[in-house]
């Protein structure tokens, strides 16, 4: 900016007056003593550092310059995603304790262990736990590439960014971009979705695949390929049941939305309707 432009003139002016003095004080005399010597090694290094500093800070100007072009340039939806994806590392920098579980109720540490030692506790102590697949596996995989610690705190913001991003995702496709970035962003920091994504108890599995399941109910009327939608949507309302079989109770509310969603197909009554959309859902969906 402008008002930089004298800094950066008078770090550059004192940078060369000090490697002047210091590269000719030898001709005048001026370095035959020991001390002065020392003082024109001193001045000959300032310079070279004030130089260098004027040179950095105009490099950081135009790289900064150059950053917010590009910034603005970005789509508006590429811009909100960023924003997202970097709210749970906002809260992260705020409060490192929040993807750790404390000492609480057993469960979510069985589901820890599970992360660790699968299949050890399955078979010394068989439950329908154990089934939980959906929930257990990825954590299985990112604790053993990762360690426990980071592996933990790779699926937590794994589950946490997913379930953020498909709320945009929805609220996008029926309302305006910046209406979809405030209703993720409230979501996002909801002090009970926090904790949902703080422990190892499936709460935050079960929210990411049902929102998925939704997701891919949405994108089965714009897409050129509805079949395999549709079929992706039954893949994690299939996940969500077997991490939690009580979201089944649920499943007409996801054959409803995808009803009243292909609403726009003619039909000549509510049964021609049902027939013509949920039918072929149930199908794929299944």
């Amino acid at each position: 900016t402008k008002s930089d432009k004298p800094l950066r003139f008078g770090l550059g002016c004192l940078g060369v007056f000090a490697l002047v003095v210091a590269v000719f004080s030898a001709k005048f005399g001026l370095s035959e003593s020991a001390d002065l010597a020392n003082y024109r090694l001193l001045m000959a290094l300032s310079g070279l550092a004030a130089a260098t500093l004027a040179g950095l800070f105009t490099q950081s100007v135009f790289v900064g310059r150059r950053a917010i072009v590009w910034w603005k340039s970005l789509p508006i939806r590429l811009k909100h995603i960023t924003a997202l994806l970097s709210l749970p590392w906002i809260l992260f920098w705020l409060n490192p304790n929040w993807p750790f579980q404390g000492l609480g109720g057993m469960d979510p540490w069985y589901y820890f262990g599970h992360f660790i030692h699968f299949p050890h506790y399955a078979r010394m102590m068989p439950t329908y736990a154990n089934e939980r697949f959906m929930w257990i596996l990825p954590g299985y995989i990112l604790v053993h590439l990762f360690s426990p610690v980071y592996g933990v705190l790779a699926l937590h913001m794994l589950f946490y960014s997913v379930s953020v991003l498909s709320v945009y995702y929805l609220i996008h496709r029926f309302a305006e971009a910046h209406t979809a970035l405030l209703t993720a962003s409230l979501f996002a920091c909801h002090p009970l979705f926090i904790v949902a994504n703080s422990w190892c108890y499936l709460d935050g599995a079960t929210i990411a695949y049902s929102l998925l399941t939704l997701v891919f109910i949405v994108q089965i009327q714009s897409s050129r390929f509805p079949r395999l939608c549709t079929a992706l949507a039954g893949v994690w309302w299939a996940s969500l049941i077997y991490t939690y079989i009580l979201w089944s109770a649920l499943t007409p509310c996801f054959l409803y939305f995808h009803y009243k969603l292909s609403s726009q197909i003619p039909a000549r009554s509510f049964l021609e309707r049902a027939w013509k959309t949920i039918v072929p859902f149930a199908t794929w969906f299944g």
